[in-house]
């Protein structure tokens, strides 16, 4: 540890004192709080902290971002509470912390089953992802806990050999697509690479079978001469370093795209350029070529031509008098910055302008920023997530078995019922929040979980749309509450048909004889139900269906009635069924309800009307907008 303590002391000269003097008070508060706890692989707890912060400070990242990283276990693990931190280290870190352990709170119910190879994998895994980001109200909170998850997955082999290859595909399906996300690739790689071999250990060993032994001397000779290269040409370097590429990252590009065939790979070997302007990166891409042998077809010039999330640079695969071929980037440090950081650029201590602006940022600039950080990659899911502003809006809640359901914020359990399954919402009675008993209207937060419970007597009515957020349920209901409405306005046709066939002593017929007629008559109804329906409207008379159902008969209504029915087939059925209620007047705009009287007329209602409170919810039936006349007596 003391090794690790004196790197991080160091790393933290560069920055101004008072900060210097905040992130030391971290650092021993957490030694103390910390002492005498030790780690499953026998080191002192406080070495984790301390990893992770030191992690966080070479890459130079603000210093509430290093203080919170050296606390972060603190509120879990220690006897400290949020206003201990927030008394000793103010609102802004102690807020950082409570959001990483909020999110260390959010679990993945049975693992063996999340993880397992089945239906909806990718979208399950998804939500999860989802779940995590959006519960973070800083995005300072997403890189703490990315390091967190690094160090502990650098440490994999302390835990139990049932959990490491859940934890390992969890660090790789999840913490390191959120991080390629937040514009973290570097992180990504170490947190894959860390993972691979408890994740897929077969697929570990045959990458390390195939792959040729590292020359560990190429990428550092190569950077010499290229540091003098530029310089004979008096082009002076910003920075110049260069790695190989990450093992996971070599794996796949094998498996998708090259059927792991390691003479098709180019990019083993990979080196970055930082000039300090474009022109000077166009001058050395010229000046490389003069003494490597660039291959052809990978040549790439986004400086001039970005990519859409902004991402510029020059690449050029080349190779050297020995065959060796390595790609090498050409950027600015602006380029630089933005490609390695992405939206945590903000926090990066060389941003450019006062980077302590960056951490007074609102919520909604915090969110504004992620979006764009998405854009880093080409997940197509992803992108249409964040284009519907997800973050802004949505909420994710967990089924008793630990599926996740993603809902719109200010959904309530019939939103979850329905989006569950619609059957589940057509009977949902109740549900159980976090244990607790809650009503159809209970709103939800993020990370609820929510039991449904139901009953085959539960049914929808009209106040069940009132009740939900989401078009997905209230459309369900809508079409529930129609069918409903067309059912018993066909029941009620077929009772004034009824009574007609025993006035005038006729048989019934069945419903095949009746169907049969009716196919063959000019009347446009496809079923017996259509008909009735549109008995019942005075859309067609009675007598009329009579002369279709029984064309051998001939009634014709008396005088009476043919008055009638003059007047009521001059009118919609709109106009003779439904009337206005005064009590509240409702206009085109209004929402509605419809009351069935028992003289079977129905009064369009404001769904507020006080009138509505006091009646049989059951005599409330779903009125279409779209079905309202023009005007109403």
């Amino acid at each position: 540890m003391h090794k690790i303590s004196h790197d991080f002391l160091s790393s933290i000269e560069k920055y101004s004192k008072d900060e210097q003097n905040i992130i030391l008070k971290a650092y021993q508060f957490a030694l103390d709080q910390h002492e005498g706890q030790i780690r499953k692989s026998g080191d002192p707890y406080f070495l984790h902290p301390l990893c992770v912060a030191n992690e966080i400070s070479k890459r130079k990242f603000d210093y509430g971002s290093i203080s919170a990283a050296l606390l972060h276990d603190t509120l879990e693990d220690c006897d400290v509470s949020y206003y201990d931190l927030s008394n000793n280290f103010g609102a802004d870190i102690a807020n950082l912390v409570d959001g990483v352990s909020k999110l260390s709170k959010i679990p993945i119910k049975n693992k063996p089953l999340f993880f397992s190879q089945q239906d909806y994998y990718n979208e399950r895994v998804d939500n999860y992802r989802k779940l995590l980001v959006s519960s973070a109200t800083d995005l300072r909170v997403l890189i703490i806990k990315l390091f967190d998850r690094l160090h502990n997955i650098q440490t994999l082999q302390h835990i139990k050999e049932d959990k490491r290859r859940y934890y390992a595909l969890e660090s790789i399906d999840i913490y390191a697509q959120i991080a390629e996300r937040i514009g973290l690739s570097e992180v990504k790689g170490l947190l894959e690479d860390a993972a691979f071999p408890y994740a897929y250990p077969e697929e570990y060993m045959q990458t390390l079978k195939i792959l040729p032994e590292i020359n560990k001397e190429f990428i550092p000779k190569t950077i010499q001469v290229v540091s003098e290269l530029l310089k004979s040409y008096s082009i002076e370097p910003i920075e110049i370093y260069g790695r190989t590429k990450h093992l996971y990252s070599i794996h796949n590009k094998l498996k998708e795209k090259y059927e792991f065939q390691m003479e098709k790979f180019f990019d083993l070997y990979g080196i970055r350029i930082i000039l300090k302007d474009v022109e000077d990166c166009y001058k050395a891409l010229g000046i490389l070529h003069t003494i490597y042998k660039p291959i052809p077809g990978r040549i790439y010039d986004m400086i001039a031509n970005p990519k859409h999330n902004g991402y510029q640079s020059l690449h050029t695969t080349l190779q050297d008098e020995k065959g060796e071929i390595f790609e090498a980037q050409i950027r600015t440090p602006q380029m630089h910055i933005h490609a390695e950081f992405g939206a945590a650029a903000h926090w990066h201590y060389k941003n450019t302008g006062d980077r302590n602006t960056a951490l007074t940022k609102s919520q909604r600039e915090w969110i504004g920023e992620i979006q764009k950080a998405s854009r880093l990659n080409n997940n197509r899911d992803f992108l249409n997530f964040i284009q519907s502003d997800l973050f802004a809006t949505k909420i994710f809640a967990f089924t008793p078995h630990g599926d996740i359901i993603n809902l719109i914020k200010g959904s309530t359990v019939l939103d979850f019922a329905f989006r569950v399954h619609s059957k589940v919402g057509l009977k949902c009675a109740g549900a159980k929040i976090n244990g607790e008993i809650a009503s159809l209207d209970s709103s939800l937060n993020n990370g609820d979980t929510v039991e449904i419970i139901t009953s085959s007597k539960a049914k929808p009515n009209i106040n069940w749309l009132r009740m939900c957020k989401t078009s997905h349920a209230k459309q369900k209901i809508k079409r529930f509450l129609k069918e409903q409405n067309f059912n018993e306005l066909a029941e009620r046709g077929k009772k004034i048909f009824s009574e007609l066939v025993v006035e005038n002593s006729l048989t019934p017929i069945s419903d095949n004889q009746a169907r049969n007629l009716l196919s063959k008559s000019r009347l446009p109804y496809k079923s017996i139900d259509d008909l009735m329906v549109a008995v019942y409207n005075r859309s067609v008379s009675k007598y009329a269906a009579l002369k279709t159902l029984y064309p051998e008969v001939n009634i014709q209504p008396s005088k009476k009635s043919k008055n009638l029915l003059k007047t009521d087939n001059s009118q919609t059925f709109s106009a003779l069924r439904l009337k206005m209620a005064k009590c509240c007047n409702p206009g085109k705009t209004d929402k509605i309800v419809g009351y069935v009287g028992r003289d079977h007329t129905i009064k369009v209602h404001k769904h507020n009307c006080k009138f509505l409170k006091n009646t049989d919810p059951k005599r409330h039936i779903y009125i279409d907008p779209f079905d309202m006349p023009h005007s109403i007596s």
